[in-house]
């Protein structure tokens, strides 16, 4: 998340609001991508793994 400049915070916001949710393509290596504005307003589209009681998140 430090490459692409984006917190936490920026990416809780955009899960919490995501304008859209749908299962990843077969290639990709999350299971869900959603897409919501991070904490200024900014489109961000993060992908979501759910593993063993984790949560791994890929931002985009």
């Amino acid at each position: 998340m430090k490459q692409r400049r984006v917190s936490v915070r920026d990416v809780r916001h955009a899960l919490r609001n995501a304008a859209t949710v749908q299962r990843s393509a077969p290639d990709q290596a999350s299971d869900w991508t959603t897409t919501g504005p991070d904490a200024l307003g900014d489109e961000l589209t993060v992908g979501v793994r759910l593993r063993g009681g984790i949560i791994v998140v890929t931002v985009y």
